[in-house]
């Protein structure tokens, strides 16, 4: 990593702690072969069952889940596999040809935990929280989210995502929609964007502050990451390697870039700022090695943004490239970045 800073911002620990603790351990088997005793084999039996603050502990096995999606609506419950990541399989059941997509898991309380599943292969998102109303004190943690149409949805979510692999999934691995209050950390977001188009490993849209994306490593989406539409946001040494384009800053203002890498991104550039974005800080960054720039500030988006201690070094064509006049009337601000062509 280029350089390294501590991180400010919302306490990692407000979600770690919940509402109340767990009144009682649900245990889940689908075979009843690891677990002899569990009182239920499937997921919707369990939930039904459980009341706010239980913990569901979930054994290894394969786990069918209805058209619909599984809507976890009780407060504090915990869904926690037994075994490591991969041996709790959540699926969906046999879906009719044309049915409507259909999610995983369906967040709709407060202090709701996923710990360890692998979550794979549905038509709608793998885990999506805050469409049916806002939630706070989610935690994603360790889990794999893979093949699914997009991996996680957060709308109006105050969400920990942390410590999962997500990869594979057709569109986006990762979204957070307006209203999400959401730390995005220490994730493994690879080989999203599998049908055609351009969409991100992960993607904040309409963020107007309080968004941390922090030390993720994104590799081989058709976009590392886009800040669309969004303000207030933290980017924050994250590698954005191997993509088609590392960072895609779209119509986003006053965000603060520092201390990323965006290297060998192979079809366009390392950082795009585009579709009139203001008032950017983007310091202290690596982008080398791309298929074009390292930087590139479009001629309709460089009001106000500010450069200062990039390292811009072994791209194909700039290291920065932006147009003489953009630089000269719109404000753009350039300081011991290198080297500048």
């Amino acid at each position: 990593m280029f350089h390294k800073f501590a991180i400010t911002g919302l306490s990692i620990l407000a979600f770690l702690a919940p509402a109340f603790a767990a009144t009682r351990t649900i245990t889940v088997d689908d075979d009843r072969a690891q677990c002899r005793g569990a009182e239920y084999a499937s997921l919707p039996e369990a939930l039904s069952a459980a009341a706010p603050g239980d913990a569901i502990l979930i054994c290894a096995g394969s786990y069918a889940v209805p058209a619909g999606g599984l809507v976890v609506d009780k407060s504090a419950l915990r869904l926690i596999a037994s075994g490591p990541t991969g041996s709790v399989r959540v699926v969906p059941q046999a879906a009719r040809p044309g049915g409507p997509a259909s999610a995983g898991f369906i967040i709709a309380a407060d202090d709701v935990r996923l710990e360890g599943l692998d979550i794979a292969r549905f038509s709608g998102p793998g885990v999506s929280a805050g469409t049916r109303q806002p939630v706070s004190g989610l935690v994603l943690e360790r889990n794999r989210i893979h093949h699914n149409q997009v991996g996680i949805v957060l709308q109006q979510s105050a969400a920990l995502v942390v410590h999962n692999a997500v990869d594979h999934n057709g569109l986006q691995g990762i979204v957070a929609g307006p209203g999400s209050n959401a730390q995005i950390r220490d994730n493994a977001v690879t080989a999203n964007s599998t049908a055609p188009g351009f969409t991100a490993g992960i993607e904040i849209v309409e963020a107007a502050g309080g968004v941390i994306v922090a030390g993720n490593r994104c590799l081989g989406n058709a976009v590392g990451l886009r800040l669309n539409r969004s303000s207030g946001v933290l980017v924050q040494g994250n590698q954005l390697n191997g993509n088609r384009l590392g960072l895609d800053l779209f119509a986003s203002h006053h965000n603060q870039i520092t201390g990323n890498e965006f290297n060998d991104n192979t079809a366009l550039a390392g950082v795009w700022v585009r579709q009139a974005s203001t008032g950017n800080v983007l310091q202290f960054n690596q982008a080398t090695g791309n298929r074009y720039d390292g930087i590139f500030v479009f001629a309709d988006a460089a009001r106000g943004n500010s450069l200062s201690g990039n390292r811009l070094e072994g791209n194909t064509e700039h290291g920065l490239h932006h147009g003489a006049s953009v630089r000269a009337n719109a404000g753009l601000e350039v300081a011991r970045s290198r080297p500048l062509r």
